[in-house]
């Protein structure tokens, strides 16, 4: 037989603070490093601008070919 706990009312179980965890699993440590410098942030702004200028004209040549192979 299964005896139930009357010594708290539902509404008291789902009120129950859980316990505090951490964030970090065992054998990690935080990162805190310094930010980019100037000359970094700068550098990565202009390879993202890069890929960008070169990939979208890419995309859309490899597309015009494709849909010249469909309709030839």
């Amino acid at each position: 037989m299964v005896e139930e706990n009357t010594s708290q009312t539902p509404q008291e179980i789902t009120q129950q603070p859980l316990p505090p965890t951490s964030n970090l699993s065992a054998g990690q440590t935080e990162k805190v490093g310094k930010p980019y410098s100037a000359k970094k942030q700068i550098g990565i702004v202009l390879l993202i601008l890069l890929g960008v200028v070169i990939g979208l004209p890419f995309l859309l040549f490899m597309t015009c070919l494709g849909i010249a192979a469909i309709t030839g």
